[in-house]
């Protein structure tokens, strides 16, 4: 993981694990947060990874934030915080698909070149995207989407590596594409330390946006917690 020369506080509350993390160059520093990512504790744990790499709001690139797919509830509270964090120290937010930072933690751990993540969307679906991993980016292969586990398309024919909660909740996903999952990894979740990475590479290409225009996605309307 390099992450020279980057200063950066990272949010993903999209899932079941939410969690906090912030780098001064390759100073690391991570917190899982607990009480299903109330805001109290976001905002402790923030204080917590910034004080132990050194820094302060206003020394910051940017803030990162997993925009989502993933629990409504979860989002709207990174994503506020995200932004009144932004905002209070005029910083730009890089604002990050969360199943790419799913995919891309679980690819680079399991040295997988291909990754299709998945995470639980409820009432019988899920949000699904597929990526090629590439040094410290992604490319998206299939765009992040809802849908049933009978109607997720992915296109190709190679061998990927299946990550997230959404293939064990949904077992007829890999009985589907058993043909071409190399592995299953569904204990992952989107890392901040990952999206710490892929945040790197947006700021280097200037995919920033003022914090006002940093904006959950849903893929629904319908909330579903």
């Amino acid at each position: 993981m390099n992450l020279s020369g980057f200063r950066c506080l990272a949010i993903d509350t999209a899932s079941d694990a939410p969690n906090v993390a912030a780098c001064q160059g390759n100073t690391l520093a991570v917190r899982d947060v607990d009480d299903g990512g109330r805001t109290e504790q976001l905002y402790r744990y923030v204080d917590e990874v910034l004080a132990e790499t050194g820094l302060d709001l206003s020394a910051l690139d940017c803030i990162a934030v997993g925009r989502g797919p993933g629990s409504f509830t979860g989002l709207r509270v990174g994503m506020a915080a995200a932004q009144a964090l932004a905002f209070g120290a005029s910083l730009p937010v890089c604002a990050i698909s969360s199943l790419a930072v799913l995919g891309f933690g679980a690819a680079r751990r399991a040295g997988a070149d291909c990754v299709v993540a998945a995470l639980d969307a409820r009432m019988g679906e899920v949000y699904a995207g597929a990526y090629r991993l590439q040094a410290e980016h992604l490319e998206t292969l299939e765009r992040d989407c809802v849908t049933s586990p009978a109607g997720l398309t992915i296109s190709g024919g190679g061998r990927f590596l299946a990550a997230g909660p959404g293939w064990a909740i949904y077992p007829e996903l890999a009985a589907r594409f058993s043909a071409r999952v190399q592995a299953v990894d569904s204990a992952a979740r989107p890392r901040a330390a990952d999206l710490l990475v892929l945040a790197r590479a947006a700021f280097g290409r200037g995919e920033m946006v003022p914090p006002a225009e940093a904006l959950p996605v849903y893929l629904r309307d319908r909330v579903t917690g």
